[in-house]
């Protein structure tokens, strides 16, 4: 079920909002859905996202594995900021929301640029901060602030 639910999400991020020049991330938000309801590292949760990230690597034109690499070190991230520095509930969406949109689109670049130092002649570091940045950001929010409380009343 969880693979199923993976690809339809994709498909959606990939083919229904293909159209814009900017869509929600669902494959990130799910992994975020799955740290802030499991609240500790499980297989559940590293097969989410290894999926997910798998997914991510099939559809895109990146190098395969950065997709899986960004994700995983995102997971790890949010983790050590709910044991560590995140106490409120509202809150606590928000900031994994923000944090883990700036954090893959900052980590994509940077496995990119290390994936074509080792397999091209000329790698080139290309960080793409635009306002498009920050309209998948309010998509983001927009669509994950309003599931983390749908998932949570519904106790899926």
């Amino acid at each position: 079920m969880l693979l199923i639910s993976l690809y339809l999400l994709i498909l959606l991020q990939t083919g229904f909002f293909n159209f814009l020049k900017v869509s929600p991330n669902f494959i990130l938000l799910a992994v975020l859905m799955i740290i802030l309801f499991q609240r500790k590292i499980t297989s559940f949760g590293l097969i989410a996202v290894v999926s997910g990230g798998f997914l991510l690597d099939a559809f895109s034109g990146f190098f395969f594995g950065i997709s899986i690499l960004t994700l995983l070190l995102i997971y790890f991230l949010s983790f050590f900021l709910l044991k560590v520095l995140i106490r409120t509930s509202a809150l606590e969406v928000l900031i994994l929301i923000v944090l883990g949109t700036f954090a893959y689109n900052l980590f994509i670049p940077v496995f990119q640029y290390l994936s074509d130092l080792i397999f091209t002649a000329s790698p080139i570091f290309h960080l793409n901060i635009s306002y498009l940045l920050i309209f998948e950001l309010v998509l983001n929010l927009i669509l994950g602030t309003p599931a983390f409380y749908l998932v949570k009343k519904c106790k899926f």
